[in-house]
Parts: C-alpha cells; structure tokens; sequence
C-alpha cells in the first residue's frame, strides 16, 4: 500500500484490507418455490431499519444493509442481498477499520 499515492485508491485499498470475513451464498440453481422461500426467510431476518440502499434495474434488485457497531460510531458489517439474482453475500469488517 505504500506505492499507492493516489488518496482515493488509499482509502480503497484500506477498506478492502479491513474486511475479516466474506460469505456467499448462491442458491440460483434452486427451483423456484425453494428459492422464493429463502428470499422470503432473509427479508425477514433482516431488519428494514439497517437497510441503506434499495436499488433496481431493469428487473434486478439489490439491497444493501449495514449493521453498526454497539458505540454506533461504523458500519462494522454489511449483508447484501439480490432476490433477482437468488444470491446473498456477507462482508465482516474489522473493528477500528
């Protein structure tokens, strides 16, 4: 990271480097009624509150949820969830990043 000068792609590249933990699920090859379940089951657990960004495209939908840490001072971990694509992806993030 220390040839990077460009203070944009320090950020980034810091961000990137904080993340502890990814998971992804891609249940795609599921028939439709399992797959429909189980996007009905993750908009349950997920708590509307936590969600940031609801976007939709031509049919596509993804939904961005950021949960904060007990100070509530960071985001400390991000669930996306795409019922379009039947894929859901998980990003632990490390404390003080």
């Amino acid at each position: 990271m220390d040839d990077v000068t460009d203070p944009q792609e320090k950020e980034m590249l810091k961000a990137l480097m904080g993340i502890k933990k990814i998971s992804v699920i891609d249940y795609s090859s599921c028939d439709e009624s399992l797959s429909s379940k189980f996007n009905r089951k993750i908009e349950k657990v997920l708590d509307p509150n936590n969600l940031l960004v609801d976007v939709k495209d031509d049919g596509d939908s993804m939904k961005i949820y950021g949960f904060v840490s007990e100070d509530e001072s960071t985001v400390k971990d991000f669930v996306l969830h795409s019922s379009s694509e039947n894929s859901l992806i998980c990003l632990c993030i490390l404390s003080g990043t």
